[in-house]
C-alpha cells in the first residue's frame, strides 16, 4: 500500500538555534479529508493560511483577533487557543467516519550549532554535506520509511512512501537528486522509498 509523507522544515536563522523537518504520513482519503476541511477552517476564520507561531503570537493574519500583541488579554488569548486547537483537531482526526484514516505525525532535528563545529573536519563535511537541510531531510525520510516496515511488517508485500515536500529555492536543484542518492545507499530502507 502506498503512503503520502508530506515533509517541511523550521529552522533559526542563526547557526545556533535547531533545523528541523516534520511531516505527516498518511493515505488518499486521509489527506484529502485533510485538505478538504483545512481550507474549510481557513474560510470560516478568513484566513489565507495558518502559522502556529502567528497565531500563538497574534501576528500576521491573527492580528486582526487581538489589540496589542504586547499585552494579549485572556479572552483574546482563548481565541487564538480555540482556533489553533480547531486546526490541531483536525490533523489528529482527518475523517470522523474512518479510524483506519490517519496520520502519523514525526520530526527530526539537527542542532545547527553542533553541525557547524562538527563539519569544519573535512571527513565530517565530506559525509554530511556543507547545510544541515540535507541531513534532517535524510534522517526524516528515512524515519519515514522505517515506519512503513513497521506497518507492514505483517504483511507479504511491504507498504511504501512517497515524499512530496516544497520548493526549497536554495536546495531545488540538488532534491531530487539527493533523494535518490539517499535511497541507492541505503537499500534497506529504500524498498520503503517510492517517489519523491
Amino acid at each position: 500500500m502506498m503512503f503520502g509523507c508530506y515533509l517541511d522544515e523550521s529552522f533559526d536563522m542563526k547557526q545556533s538555534g535547531f533545523f528541523v523537518v516534520g511531516g505527516l504520513i498518511g493515505r488518499g482519503v486521509a489527506f484529502f479529508e485533510l485538505e478538504r476541511n483545512w481550507e474549510a477552517l481557513l474560510r470560516k476564520h478568513k484566513l489565507s493560511y495558518f502559522k502556529a507561531s502567528e497565531c500563538e503570537s497574534g501576528k500576521g493574519q491573527f492580528a486582526k483577533y487581538i489589540t496589542d500583541p504586547k499585552n494579549i488579554t485572556l479572552k483574546e488569548r482563548s481565541r487564538l487557543s480555540s482556533i489553533s486547537h480547531e486546526f490541531c483537531r483536525l490533523i489528529g482526526n482527518p475523517v470522523e467516519y474512518d479510524d483506519r484514516a490517519f496520520f502519523a505525525l514525526f520530526g527530526t532535528a539537527v542542532v545547527q550549532k553542533d553541525f557547524y563545529e562538527l563539519i569544519r573536519k573535512p571527513k565530517a563535511r565530506a559525509v554530511l554535506g556543507d547545510s544541515p537541510y540535507r541531513l534532517a531531510y535524510d534522517l526524516a525520510m528515512i524515519q519515514a520509511a522505517w515506519s512503513m516496515k513497521q506497518l507492514g511488517k505483517d504483511t507479504a508485500r511491504p507498504d511504501c512512501v512517497s515524499y512530496v515536500c516544497d520548493q526549497d529555492e536554495e536546495h531545488r536543484d540538488i532534491a531530487q537528486p539527493a533523494y535518490l542518492e539517499l535511497r541507492r545507499k541505503n537499500r534497506n530502507a529504500g524498498k520503503y522509498m517510492c517517489s519523491y
